[in-house]
């Protein structure tokens, strides 16, 4: 005999019920017809999938019986009880119920015998059982042995009582299917009762009046006065446990019982089930059940609600679109229902992935409440007319900058990438004040701190990248649910950016720094009164006292300047970071300590008491890249620190860690930011002090709750659309280009067509695309991403096809960081890729379907911003932020290809003083081009590895590219424009033609093969095409990506203010 396996069995007994389930499949398929049967089969998959699995064995025993094996007792435990609730569930809130012995769920423990036949159990005997039956009658008790109590966790324990009792049952011992011994043996045992089935019994016995109001009161919380009439059917369901008192803002609601909550969103599910196979409304009519469905299984509750509409013949979304159809032709001229209905029938088209494409769709003239239609593709959407209180779309939200509160924490405001400046309730996210009115990134926003004179008026103000500063007064209207009233009262235009803008203390001076010198402006004095600090090329600054000013240079000084010219005898610098950029300051006045962080990693405490100042480097025990921004808390025990972490261990390189002085260590990281941090804030209510709030690139903002000692990422955050361009490439044949962005795909074009509605996308990648390029030949797409994935397409029958991903080896590893640049080789069976893990790697792509890693190069100390081959393909060129650029040997002369010597261009004197961002060869392979962030461009002799030329272009340079077949260089950057330089005579470059016509910063630059042409993408979200020769200086065609809500209709709507129309518009919709 085979060595016992021991195993814990559930049994399900459909004793009385064999004319119902006697064509039930021993797999439990779903074949059979019976709604009933159906009904039983969810509950045991839902009960599966909830205890962590999907996959399991049913074997016949005996009559009606099915046994369920299971290696853990916990596990079979957990079943026989989630099947236990949805059984009770179902026949609570539903007209058809089930018999009460339907499920009689054994829990029982035994030793098995398995009899394989090759991975298929052909038979089992048991040994040695005992079967304990756990009644489903609600608030009865089971048995359940020691050895199986024992092996439950403590949370199931607790759950059940623990009087130990001595009590008979049967042992039964069975060889195969003969019975070779029966006798009776007492054992300890414990009596276990089923809490939970208390209270679904009392909600089955109440009324309907009553089990509305515990509807009402379960979706949406209840003012206690709202149902003072109702206090005796308020008192009884208090009583019985399944509503409570709470205090909510001053206010006294009734909510639902922790326990009742659990099984509350089951109720409701089955309701509105009932509510939707009949099509008579209630519950969706009165209330919002987003939340509900956001705690479900979407999957099972899809399947339920495909079951219900069978008999229909028609699909799951046509039956639900009919009837929002059935609901329009009930508006009658214009008055509009106010209901939840649409939006109800909306949000499971969407959550349970059954509808997402509402392109042209006539959502007209009908109320549609909170919907959440961030999802949906709503491409031409009729809205007329349509009442949208509280519904969701998409917003434009560019990369955030910069995040700061108001004095009282009521609003926070953010600055991003695309220019928009938003104001947000601090409690509610309603979205108070949008403007985007000069469409250059904000670096910096700030809210005047002191508003002692009138607390219903706030000043906010904002700095941008083309040097623009504007000051807004926002007025708090308390008659109208606190919007916001916005009024502009100051503005000013600087020559170059502005990164930064403080308030002093007292709220009578505003502070702007960037590249210029800092102005100071008194705002006591009508703004009329200006003077200027000569502290120039600073990142960030914030106020000391109303006379002092620390800034972060940067080249890695920390300078103290004060305003008054009688003080500046006090002013003090120190060198913290020579060379690299202080990225963020902080100052906690009761501490009196500066904090300054920079992209060298370091953290300095600068500590300013009355008597003395130091400054020391805090030891952070650990490895951190890059400090990018910085926060105290109120009480300024707690250092917020946004970073970029070496210690990956596959976890995102963007965290957000707690410094506490009084442990003199990191007490917390924070995970959930997939991009670069830019802002941190912490919250100034007195009664809100454990609120952090963070942003940055992912164009996400966070919320994040202190939880005991515990930091936890709260559901609420903000998210937003944008599509900024970050790379564009032009097959070698001349008819295809393609580019990658933000949007996480790729699009194709027909070079000769380029219309705007690409020829095809692709859609694999699940994060930022930062690099497309073309083999040589044009028949493979190599494609980076943000993920540290690159992926192959092919050109299969006029279609492009994913092919494979490039991974590392044992020995070479792949990317472990966001990938940033790929490049063909020109015999196209070599590809180079290089990124923010400092790595450049040499792949072998002769197979396709089998890639291989063949070397790597690690010379580079920061990460690689570009890498170029040569045209004859001897040299591979890399540059990188930490401001070298470097030329490699490419060993040809027998395969596979592997990388060989290299060359670093350039001595101190000659070298790049910022980074590199951009590398491009000759046509001849004899020179190569360089562009960095100090706007100059470099020409090197590639034989002779030295530098022939340099200039000076108008911005800071992203892009450069060679002219095919002249001495013609293109550059483009950050001030938006595209300049063209004959490099014929390296000591006197000349510039030929400058391109106006971007919006904002030049990502990519490429020539035609005839050269004719030149392509460019933009953080504008457009490709634009120029005409290299002649006159002509503006762009010659333009494809804009489409945005998300291109022809959408809402002239008309009602329940949306001011800020949320133009936050629409900004994505496309029209009035």
């Amino acid at each position: 005999m085979n060595k016992p396996v021991k195993k814990t069995v559930v049994e399900i007994d459909l004793f009385e019920y064999s004319d119902m389930v006697k064509n039930l499949q021993q797999d439990w398929g779903l074949k059979y017809v019976p709604t009933f049967n159906e009904e039983i089969q969810s509950f045991i998959d839902d009960s599966l999938t909830e205890i962590g699995t999907t996959e399991y064995k049913v074997y016949d025993k005996k009559g009606d019986n099915r046994v369920i094996f299971f290696d853990d007792a916990n596990d079979a435990y957990k079943f026989a009880e989630t099947v236990h609730r949805k059984t009770k569930l179902h026949n609570v809130s539903t007209n058809t119920k089930f018999p009460k012995r339907l499920f009689r769920i054994g829990a029982a423990t035994g030793e098995f015998v398995m009899n394989y036949d090759g991975e298929s159990l052909t038979g089992y005997s048991i040994i040695t059982a005992y079967r304990l039956e756990a009644n489903a009658e609600p608030g009865k008790c089971f048995i359940v042995d020691v050895e199986t109590y024992n092996s439950f966790s403590p949370e199931i324990k607790e759950k059940f009582g623990n009087a130990e009792i001595v009590f008979g049952k049967t042992r039964t011992t069975v060889c195969g299917e003969n019975v070779c011994d029966k006798e009776r043996e007492e054992f300890q045992a414990h009596i276990c009762k089923i809490i939970y089935d208390d209270l679904l019994e009392c909600f089955e016995k109440l009324n309907d009046q009553a089990k509305q109001m515990v509807y009402q009161i379960g979706l949406e919380a209840t003012h206690k006065q709202d149902i003072s009439k109702d206090c005796l059917i308020i008192s009884s369901l208090v009583k019985e446990e399944l509503i409570i008192e709470q205090e909510h803002s001053g206010q006294t609601v009734f909510v639902l019982t922790e326990k009742f909550l659990n099984y509350f969103p089951e109720i409701i599910i089955n309701v509105i089930l009932g509510e939707i196979q009949e099509k008579r409304l209630n519950i969706l009519k009165n209330y919002s059940i987003l939340k509900i469905i956001e705690r479900l299984n979407l999957d099972s509750l899809k399947e339920r609600l495909q079951t219900l509409i069978q008999k229909d013949g028609l699909t799951l979304a046509d039956y639900l679109i009919n009837i929002i159809r059935n609901l329009q032709k009930e508006e009658n001229d214009g008055n509009l229902s106010e209901n939840y209905a649409v939006g109800n029938i909306l949000n499971l088209l969407i959550k349970l992935n059954i509808k997402k494409n509402f392109s042209y769709f006539d959502l007209s003239n009908i109320s549609i409440w909170n919907a959440d239609l961030t999802e949906a593709i709503l491409t031409g959407v009729d809205f007329r007319d349509s009442d949208l209180k509280n519904s969701k779309f998409s917003q434009p939200l560019g990369c955030i900058h910069s995040i700061a509160f108001n004095a009282d924490g009521s609003y926070f405001a953010t600055g991003d990438a695309h220019g928009s400046i938003r104001v947000h309730n601090t409690k509610t996210l309603e979205l108070c004040f949008f403007h985007n009115e000069r469409k250059s990134q904000i670096w910096s926003v700030a809210f005047r701190k002191d508003n002692r004179q009138n607390k219903e008026k706030e000043m906010l103000a904002w700095g941008a990248e083309d040097g623009s500063v504007r000051v807004y007064e926002i007025t708090t209207n308390t008659s109208s649910d606190n919007k916001t009233e916005p009024n502009l009262i100051y503005e000013i235009n600087e020559t170059k950016r502005v990164l930064s803008v403080a308030f002093s203390p007292d709220g009578n001076t505003l502070a702007i720094g960037g590249d210029e010198n800092i102005k100071v402006i008194k705002i006591n004095h009508s703004y009329a009164h200006t003077s200027t600090l000569n502290v120039s090329k600073i990142s960030c600054m914030t106020f000391i006292s109303n006379d002092c000013i620390a800034s972060g240079s940067q080249d890695g000084h920390i300078k103290l300047s004060h305003i008054e010219p009688r003080n500046r005898n006090k002013d003090a610098s120190w060198a913290v970071h020579p060379q690299a950029v202080l990225r963020c300051i902080a100052y906690h006045s009761s501490k009196k300590i500066l904090a300054i962080g920079g992209e060298n990693g370091k953290l300095h405490l600068l500590h300013l008491g009355t008597d003395n100042r130091y400054i020391y480097e805090l030891d952070l025990k650990t490895e951190i890249s890059q400090v990018r921004t910085l926060a105290f808390n109120q009480d300024g025990n707690i250092l917020a620190v946004g970073c970029i972490d070496k210690n990956l261990n596959g976890e995102s390189e963007h965290k957000i860690k707690l410094w506490s002085f009084s442990e003199n260590n990191w007490i917390d990281k924070l995970e959930g930011h997939e991009h670069a941090i830019r802002s941190l804030a912490f919250c100034p209510q007195s009664h809100n002090p454990k609120l952090l709030v963070s942003g940055g690139d992912g164009r996400t903002v966070l919320f994040w709750h202190q939880e005991d000692t515990r930091w936890e990422l709260s559901n609420r955050k903000l998210e937003g659309y944008a599509n900024r361009i970050w790379s564009v490439a032009l097959s070698r044949d001349g008819k295809t280009f393609a580019c990658g962005g933000e949007d996480s795909k790729i699009h194709l074009w027909n070079y000769h067509e380029r219309t705007h509605i690409p020829l095809q996308t692709l859609d694999k990648h699940s994060n930022w695309v930062w690099s497309v390029a073309f083999s040589p030949n044009a028949d493979i797409l190599a494609s980076a991403c943000e993920d540290n994935k690159i992926y192959l397409w092919g050109l299969q029958e006029g279609k492009w096809q994913h092919i494979c991903e490039l991974v590392g080896n044992a020995e070479i590893k792949g990317h472990e960081k966001r990938v940033r640049c790929v490049v063909f080789h020109p015999d196209g069976y070599n590809l180079a890729s290089a990124g923010n893990d400092n790595k450049i790697i040499l792949w072998d792509i002769t197979d396709l379907h089998s890639p291989q890693i063949l070397s790597g190069f690690t010379g580079h100390t920061d990460r690689v911003l570009s890498v170029a081959f040569s045209p004859d393909g001897n040299y591979l060129a890399s540059s990188s932020r930490d401001q070298n650029i470097y030329l490699i040997e490419v060993e040809t002369n027998h395969k596979p290809y592997s990388l060989g010597n290299h060359y670093l261009l350039g001595n101190h004197s000659d070298s790049h003083k910022d980074q590199v961002h951009s590398i491009a060869f000759s046509p001849d392979s004899n020179k190569l081009v360089s562009g960095d962030f100090d706007r100059e461009l470099k020409l090197w002799d590639v034989n002779k590895q030295k530098l022939i030329g340099h200039w000076y272009g108008y911005q800071k340079i992203l892009s450069v590219a060679f002219h095919p077949k002249k001495q013609i260089v293109a550059s483009a950057g950050h001030d938006h424009i595209i300049q063209l330089w004959d490099v014929n005579d390296p000591k006197n470059v000349k510039l030929i033609k400058t391109f106006k016509g971007h919006k904002r910063t030049v990502e990519s630059v490429v020539f035609t093969p005839d050269g004719k042409q030149l392509i460019s993408c933009s953080q504008d979200q457009t490709i634009k095409f120029w005409q290299v020769e002649g006159e002509i200086n503006i762009s010659i065609h333009t494809i804009e990506l489409g945005k998300p809500y291109q022809g959408m209709s809402i002239s008309g709507v009602k329940g949306f203010d001011l800020p949320q129309i133009l936050t629409l518009e900004e994505l496309g919709a029209s009035k």
